[in-house]
């Protein structure tokens, strides 16, 4: 099972793949802008499956939660994410149970 590091490592590895593909050359022609579209959904996929695995697994520490609500706050999740009510109940209890309180 991949604990915190390794899917924070394949957070990191799907978005820069995105990224990299999306802020690349344009396609020219119809045959080419169909296989762009198809590799963008693949790896939109990719990262979005990195992502909430990612968000949805608990923090053991405080830098952990750390990490993830930068990339919260980064990826804009709590801004009607699909998973957002999940994730953040889960960054909630993280800050809980790391850092104190009710």
């Amino acid at each position: 099972m991949a604990d915190f590091t390794d899917r924070l490592r394949a957070y990191h590895i799907a978005k820069a793949d995105l990224d990299r593909h999306q802020f690349g050359e344009n396609p020219e022609g119809h045959e080419a802008e169909l296989e762009f579209d198809k590799v963008t959904d693949r790896l939109s996929n990719i990262h979005t499956d990195a992502l909430d695995g990612l968000l949805l697994s608990k923090a053991e520490t405080r830098l952990q939660l750390l990490r993830k609500l930068e990339i919260i706050v980064a990826e804009e999740v709590h801004d009607n994410w699909h998973l957002s009510a999940p994730i953040m109940a889960l960054a909630l209890d993280d800050a809980r149970r790391l850092i104190g309180g009710a």
